[in-house]
């Protein structure tokens, strides 16, 4: 008996969000961060408990950010 191919389709990397109990991004590394109050917003990491928040008026904060994410690749269109 012969097995016909069956093509596996490509899964998305899933993308989870990272509690920072568990761990923290490197530093200088752009993320999506939840802050405390349930904002998203994108922030860097800048020391052990130092964030600068893209937000309005950014600021350094130290304990607002409870959970990040890595940013998704850029969108690069349909590419023939």
């Amino acid at each position: 008996m012969s097995m016909i191919p069956i093509p596996i389709e490509r899964k998305e990397p899933v993308m989870r969000w990272i509690p920072v109990t568990e761990r923290l991004p490197e530093r200088g590394v752009y993320v999506l961060a939840t802050l405390e109050w349930g904002e998203v917003t994108m922030a860097e990491r800048l020391g052990e408990d130092k964030w600068f928040i893209y937000e309005g008026a950014a600021n350094a904060v130290d304990s607002d950010i409870i959970a990040w994410m890595s940013l998704p690749e850029p969108w690069e269109g349909d590419k023939k």
